[in-house]
């Protein structure tokens, strides 16, 4: 069995510390070989085994440097990995940073390098024969997870029906006088934001303008529903939003 081989035995095995001087062996046999290629696959595993070990800040040097040797040359190896590796250190380091309670919430910086393990991953899923082989891919734990962490990562969009703009303010709203559109009460970018009342102010100003682009004025028990909040809090809301105007 080969060091590389041993390596990812070891990684699989929950035993970082065997897997990282494994890893090491076999990048300098490759270096010696002038395999770049594989020399910066072995730089990502094993900075992806620090990162196991605890040793985040390395971890995190390492995969930067292997994500920029990769970006460098044309092609390479092991390219979804490296990706995945480095949106997992980096998201362990900000989640360290940010100490943030709500965190399964935050996308980080994390989430340009899961798209882009994505992007490759699909671009092999769409390169398969049919659809059985396409299943038998997406099972794949690496595959699998690449997915998930981008699925996570999307817009939350939702439909619903609203007034049309032209109607009345008050009173209620005749079925042929509302109008099906489209909204994002929740975004991976709305988790940059620190604080929960500016998070759902900025919340609130999009869906505003999303209903009004598509001909729909929203009432004010449309948006508490659809930011899970009081209408209450969404008067005071939209009066600090006109009021900063």
């Amino acid at each position: 069995m080969t060091g590389r081989r041993v390596s990812f035995l070891f990684l699989g095995q929950d035993r970082p510390a065997e897997a990282l001087a494994a890893f090491r062996q076999a990048g300098d046999c490759f270096a010696q070989e002038g395999n770049k290629d594989s020399v910066i696959a072995l730089q990502s595993f094993q900075a992806y085994a620090l990162w196991q070990m605890g040793r985040g800040k390395e971890a995190l040097a390492l995969s930067a440097a292997a994500v920029a040797a990769l970006e460098q040359t044309p092609g390479g190896e092991c390219i979804q990995d490296i990706y995945w590796h480095h949106s997992q250190i980096l998201a362990d380091d900000e989640r360290r940073a940010t100490n943030d309670e709500d965190w399964s919430l935050v996308v980080s910086r994390a989430s340009e390098y899961v798209e882009k393990a994505y992007r490759i991953v699909t671009q092999q899923a769409e390169s398969l024969p049919d659809e059985a082989w396409q299943e038998q891919f997406w099972r794949r734990p690496l595959h699998n997870a690449i997915r998930a962490a981008w699925q996570a990562r999307q817009p939350q969009k939702a439909r619903v029906c609203l007034p049309r703009l032209e109607t009345a303010v008050a009173g209620r709203t005749a079925v042929d006088q509302t109008i099906e559109i489209e909204w994002t009460p929740t975004h991976p970018d709305d988790a940059y934001i620190q604080d929960k009342v500016v998070r759902r102010r900025r919340q609130l100003a999009r869906l505003l303008a999303k209903a009004e682009a598509q001909g729909g004025r929203p009432t004010i028990a449309d948006l508490a529903a659809a930011l899970n909040s009081s209408p209450p809090t969404i008067k005071r809301d939209l009066a600090a939003i006109r009021r900063d105007a």
